[in-house]
């Protein structure tokens, strides 16, 4: 039987079969042994339980058996609304460029550059944020993110002049920053870390608030006004409440299921990230994150260079991200059902036929086509965080910053030669091109450790 490393927890005294913890802070388990037949935690052969009394008394513990299926629910559930709420308030941008335009009288490229910097700003923190997280261990930041990101955006349409809409949207970009690298630590531990489909839930309510984002904004707007926005910052505050409620209360009560102090306090390092595994996941992540950006950005151009409305190119973009939606969801359960690296490789090589089948045809084909291609692109975005993070298990707030931040931002700097592209040979053939950096991707699936790609059920994880 595997043995615990001793520890400062009188509760584990050095057996596996004690250890409340240490069967979570191992990342790639190949055997489940001799443990409580309620719990069949997995721990891989002499792998170290790495925690001490500090986190023991720190934090509340969503390992199963030591809080409620309840308990354990109503986290998740508030983690969720938390990100969904966080992200509706990143999409406030876009719906109230034209409002500053006319009240600042900028250009249009001042106004872009304005809008990417929320986005530059978050994509550039998250990994730092994250890597203070491990640290600290402390959940806070995930209710303090929301409240900084409402308020931001909530009075940036206020502001009265230039420098204090960038402050705003630098104020903005480092709230969601806070919001999302431990969220997403957090609802891997809280789920077990093996299964895929909570984590697909979880990034799914953040596609879906950013989609309603300008909707719920401009019917602010609409009924009250530029001066009602300060009170679109209700469901940031509800939804801050909750995660104190349900995430933070108590933490001095239970543990927190967490990668230990010890591990964590040595942070992410620099070796760690250049290991072929995690780079691997990482520039999956970011190729694919190039093609979602570019179809998103230029569909409403492409439409209307073949003779369509501009509201039909949006409406398109809308669909796309929609079946996005699905299709992380959809992506999530066969990743619990089915090897992962399969169901990541597939997800990756089919957008490349949905798409271009899309691009070069016509009808309600093109439309199926569209829809098909982005369900399957966005099914392997749980499949990379959630393994990334399973790597590094005392850095698991900096590899999500990573998947989830750094890789985005790295990914949309693709769209430069993409618009280059485009002006050299045409949008149609330009999206073409974008999509063989989705078979690029698919050759890095084979830099992914097998120990990460079984099917859940494999690991005796319930």
């Amino acid at each position: 039987m595997a043995e615990c490393q001793p520890c400062d927890v009188e509760a584990c005294n050095g057996s596996l079969n004690d250890c409340p913890v240490g069967a979570f802070d191992n990342p790639v388990a190949t055997a489940t042994v001799s443990q409580p037949a309620s719990q069949g935690l997995p721990l891989a052969p002499g792998a170290p339980c790495v925690h001490d009394a500090r986190d023991y008394t720190r934090g509340r513990d969503y390992t199963p058996g030591n809080v409620s299926e309840a308990g354990r629910l109503g986290a998740l559930s508030a983690l969720t609304a938390g990100h969904a709420i966080n992200d509706m308030y990143v999409a406030f941008v876009a719906p109230l460029l034209p409002f500053l335009v006319t009240r600042l009288n900028i250009s249009l490229a001042v106004a872009g550059a304005v809008a990417s910097i929320l986005s530059v700003t978050s994509s550039l923190i998250q990994p730092v944020l994250g890597y203070f997280a491990d640290r600290s261990q402390n959940p806070v930041l995930v209710m303090v993110g929301p409240i900084i990101t409402s308020a931001a955006m909530c009075t940036v349409a206020l502001a009265p002049n230039l420098p204090a809409v960038v402050a705003l949207m630098i104020m903005a970009g480092i709230g969601t920053a806070c919001f999302h690298p431990p969220a997403a630590a957090l609802v891997d531990r809280i789920s077990a870390g093996d299964r895929m489909l909570p984590m697909s839930i979880f990034i799914t309510a953040g596609e879906v608030g950013y989609a309603i984002g300008p909707v719920f904004i401009l019917l602010v707007i609409g009924m009250m006004g530029l001066q009602g926005t300060p009170l679109a910052v209700i469901p940031g505050v509800l939804v801050s409440m909750a995660l104190y409620h349900m995430v933070i209360r108590g933490r001095n009560r239970n543990p927190m299921t967490a990668g230990s102090g010890k591990a964590a306090a040595r942070g992410l390092p620099i070796r760690s990230f250049l290991s072929s595994s995690l780079f691997c996941l990482w520039s999956i992540a970011a190729l694919r994150t190039g093609v979602m950006v570019s179809f998103i950005t230029f569909l409403p151009t492409l439409l209307q260079q073949k003779g369509f409305s501009l509201m039909l190119g949006g409406t398109a973009a809308s669909i796309f991200c929609l079946s996005g939606s699905v299709g992380i969801l959809l992506g999530g359960v066969l990743a619990d059902r089915f090897e992962k690296r399969v169901v990541m490789a597939i997800s990756l090589l089919l957008p490349v036929a949905f798409l271009y089948a899309f691009l070069h045809t016509t009808g309600i084909l093109s439309f199926a086509c569209l829809v098909a291609g982005g369900m399957s692109l966005y099914a392997s975005t749980s499949l990379t965080t959630g393994m990334a993070q399973k790597l590094v298990p005392g850095g698991v707030s900096t590899v999500s910053g990573l998947m989830m931040g750094l890789a985005w931002g790295t990914g949309a700097l693709l769209l430069s030669p993409v618009g280059a592209a485009a002006d050299a040979m045409g949008l149609e053939a330009a999206l073409s091109l974008i999509l063989l950096v989705l078979i690029l991707a698919t050759a890095l699936v084979k830099g992914v450790p097998r120990g990460l790609s079984g099917a859940a059920g494999s690991r005796g994880v319930s």
